[in-house]
């Protein structure tokens, strides 16, 4: 829930080096904003109770808009962590997902 202190963050520049985001965060503001770091995150994690079909394409969503910005400097993970009731295929399926993408 931290998405709208993005410009805060800012301010960070020379302590931290690296920021983790959360899904309220649109990636291609988080990339524009923060490009004095390394970004982690950003999947909504309910995408996980949705269809195969959705998870792969919100996941390669995600990461073609980082592709538009960087080809470093970036760690693909959820935006929160993951549910106990998620079902492994599902995690499953997103991890392949992201194997297979190329930057």
């Amino acid at each position: 829930g931290s998405g709208q202190l993005y410009r805060e963050i800012q301010n960070l520049e020379g302590i931290v080096d690296a920021v983790s985001i959360d899904w309220t965060l649109d990636m291609a503001t988080a990339l524009r904003n923060l490009e004095k770091f390394a970004l982690q995150g950003n999947l909504d994690p309910t995408v996980l109770y949705a269809p195969d079909d959705v998870i792969e394409n919100r996941t390669k969503q995600l990461l073609e808009t980082v592709l538009k910005f960087r080809k470093t400097r970036y760690v693909f993970n959820l935006g929160h962590g993951l549910a106990p009731d998620m079902e492994v295929e599902k995690v499953k399926k997103l991890v392949d997902v992201v194997k297979s993408f190329r930057f």
